[in-house]
């Protein structure tokens, strides 16, 4: 069974004396899938794509992730939100063939990358391989931070993406998020 192992959007994992440190802990997840399922003899390719800082947190993770022994990897950093990053790996589609995709992304996300690849798939005219959405949680406090944040914008951005209307970027909470951070 071919796989993809999507890794979407890129986020700093931390940032210490102003400096971005390690990549994100959801490239970090998929990298550990994608060992996990090499390691059965899969035929796998990890994507990364998102990343709308010119692709620098996407050669980190590639770097890491060949570091860590990654046999094939698929990159694009032209993408600048969700569902520009399920385009990217809609239009590849043909190309790789895989017949199941797994998304990893953060718990409060992964509902909305679901639906752009499903609204992507029929934009490019592609069958759409089985796909697997799972989920990733550091921890509560960023669980709950990102709740905070996010509670508005990704419902509706998820039907958004099922009524097929333009991506809409609608912010965040960020003085409370700022606040929650301290």
């Amino acid at each position: 069974m071919k796989t993809f192992v999507v890794a979407p959007g890129g986020r700093i994992d931390r940032v210490v004396n102003g400096e971005e440190i390690m990549i994100n802990w959801r490239y970090r997840q998929a990298i550990k899938v994608t060992l996990a399922l090499q390691a059965e003899e899969e035929d796998v390719i990890l994507v990364i794509v998102g990343d709308g800082r010119q692709g620098a947190l996407n050669k980190q993770a590639v770097r890491v992730a060949k570091e860590a022994g990654i046999k094939h990897i698929i990159e694009s950093s032209r993408s600048m939100n969700t569902r520009d990053d399920m385009m990217a790996i809609a239009e590849v589609l043909p190309v790789y063939g895989p017949d199941r995709v797994i998304i990893v992304s953060c718990w409060y996300h992964v509902l909305r990358c679901a639906a752009n690849f499903r609204l992507a798939c029929a934009h490019f005219d592609v069958s759409m391989p089985a796909l697997v959405l799972l989920p990733v949680w550091r921890d509560w406090k960023n669980g709950a931070i990102r709740w905070i944040r996010f509670w508005d914008g990704e419902p509706r951005g998820i039907f958004d993406a099922l009524r097929h209307l333009p991506q809409n970027s609608r912010g965040n909470f960020a003085k409370v998020d700022a606040r929650l951070l301290k």
